[in-house]
């Protein structure tokens, strides 16, 4: 059983702050984190317990979500955009996360995740911002 515990999601939260380019793999493991504890809450709540996840869950889905950009982003870097990871998550756990912050609720954060998650490019989708003819 996963636990949520302060320590787990403030060292979640400092290693995507470092902002290092994360393979699928992490990302995929990320994503099924928050799904998982998020399930967990869940459960707990439909038994009676009034327990809801932790800010700091919160802020580490948050800056999970900031993350997510482009890789191009990185191989061509443009001046007025941020460094961030090049890596993707699938639609289907891009709708996953909103079905978590959905559940799971954090009156000023989770509208941020939503638009975060809203704004990002899924693995596999087309890219808006590659309209340059490849000859």
């Amino acid at each position: 059983m996963f636990v949520c515990s302060g320590p787990n999601s403030l060292f979640i939260r400092v290693l995507l702050d470092k902002k290092y380019a994360l393979p699928y793999k992490v990302v995929d493991g990320l994503v099924e984190h928050f799904i998982i504890l998020s399930n967990t809450y869940k459960g707990r709540r439909d038994r009676g317990q009034s327990e809801k996840l932790p800010v700091l869950w919160h802020q580490s889905l948050l800056v999970f979500a900031q993350r997510l950009v482009d890789c191009n982003m990185l191989i061509f870097p443009s001046a007025d955009m941020p460094s961030r990871y090049a890596a993707d998550i699938t639609p289907e756990q891009k709708d996953a996360l909103l079905d978590v912050i959905r559940v799971n609720p954090h009156a000023q954060i989770s509208p941020e995740v939503r638009r975060e998650l809203i704004n990002s490019v899924a693995r596999g989708e087309p890219r808006p911002d590659m309209d340059v003819d490849m000859q």
